[in-house]
């Protein structure tokens, strides 16, 4: 007798079935890590795109500026500019802080996965949990920019002048750039970094363009 085979359920073995499961479990593990990948470099967009600090302009340079750090003729400054430090962190700390609730979490569990350790407990982590959330994303350091226009001492003067006298108290300089046209240096100690530019037409006498850079 032939048996009906219109009603026969033909069903995936079982290893194909578990297959199946594997191939939708990671399918909602990339669509959750790639949510969450979207969500952080949307936050650090609108982050970059919003610091905007402002700068006070001032007629000499604040009391608390680095005594170590030379400035040349200072009464011929075409501009003084100042960035609180306070002011580049306060906004921009509070618009990071949804990213590193996400962040924190995914290092913590990654470090302890990479690096185990037996004294690692609920509460260490909840430690290191929250140190992660207070730790800045910024430099919350005062920055200064000094401009000079059209000084009467060459450039290779001022530059000289600059790296000597920096020199003296012990920074640690870094050249990057020393042409006719241009001149520039960063320059570093302690907590201090600052940076040189020089910019100047060799036809021209004297020098075109200084400006004098320091986070402090």
């Amino acid at each position: 007798m032939r048996r009906n085979i219109d009603n026969i359920e033909i069903k995936d073995p079982p290893i194909r079935e578990l297959g199946k499961k594997r191939s939708c479990l990671k399918r909602s593990c990339s669509t959750g890590c790639g949510g969450i990948v979207i969500f952080i470099i949307a936050s650090l967009i609108i982050l970059k795109l919003s610091a905007s600090p402002r700068q006070k302009e001032l007629q000499t340079v604040p009391p608390n500026f680095p005594a170590a750090v030379p400035i040349y003729d200072i009464g011929n400054s075409d501009r003084i500019a100042l960035i609180y430090g306070k002011e580049k962190g306060r906004w921009l700390e509070i618009a990071a802080y949804a990213p590193k609730l996400v962040v924190a979490p995914i290092v913590i569990i990654i470090n302890d996965k990479l690096f185990p350790s037996s004294t690692t407990t609920d509460e260490n982590r909840f430690s290191r949990f929250t140190r992660l959330l207070k730790e800045p994303v910024i430099d919350h350091r005062d920055t200064i920019q000094i401009d000079w226009t059209e000084l009467t001492a060459e450039p290779r003067f001022v530059y000289d002048y600059y790296k000597k006298e920096l020199e003296k108290s012990e920074f640690l300089i870094k050249p990057s750039q020393n042409s006719d046209r241009v001149k520039q240096f960063s320059f570093q100690k302690d907590s201090i970094e600052g940076a040189i530019f020089i910019e100047d037409n060799p036809e021209n006498k004297g020098t075109d363009y200084l400006s004098l850079t320091v986070n402090f």
